[in-house]
């Protein structure tokens, strides 16, 4: 092998080498743009609720009409979704029960959609699960 062949070989080396790097660097900001959208989203959701002067003590006031017995609610969450912004997160005694709570939403005057995300028994016998709400619009004014 010539000097020449043996410096064309290190060269191809070293920008082998710096692709690799940059391939590297390339997947780390795929990683943030995949973030900054999801950051995106979550703000928008939080913006249209704050511009449609979203009253959650309406959401509250609804939830207790329509709980039924043997459910209580473990958590108020935002999603980032518009279409479905809030999970309530639950604790039931029965299955039937946590279908039911996932029924008496489906009926409240304003939820426009409830969707049983999970539902799984617990080592007591319970059940917890988890579903997301949508609301029709103007409910939360």
């Amino acid at each position: 092998m010539s000097n020449c062949d043996f410096y064309l070989q290190h060269e191809i080396s070293g920008v082998k080498q710096q692709i690799a790097n940059r391939q590297v660097e390339i997947a780390k900001y795929a990683s943030l743009e995949s973030k900054a959208k999801t950051a995106d989203a979550q703000l928008e959701s939080i913006k249209k609720l704050n511009t449609q002067k979203s009253h959650f003590s309406s959401l509250l006031n609804d939830l207790a009409n329509v709980i039924p017995q043997g459910v209580s609610i473990q958590s108020l969450t935002l999603t980032g979704d518009i279409k479905q912004p809030v999970r309530i997160s639950f604790a039931a005694v029965t299955y039937d029960e946590a279908v039911a709570f996932r029924d008496a939403l489906a009926t409240s005057p304003i939820i426009s959609g409830a969707d049983i995300e999970n539902v799984s028994s617990n080592s007591t016998g319970s059940y917890t699960g988890a579903i997301t709400v949508g609301f029709k619009p103007g409910a939360l004014q």
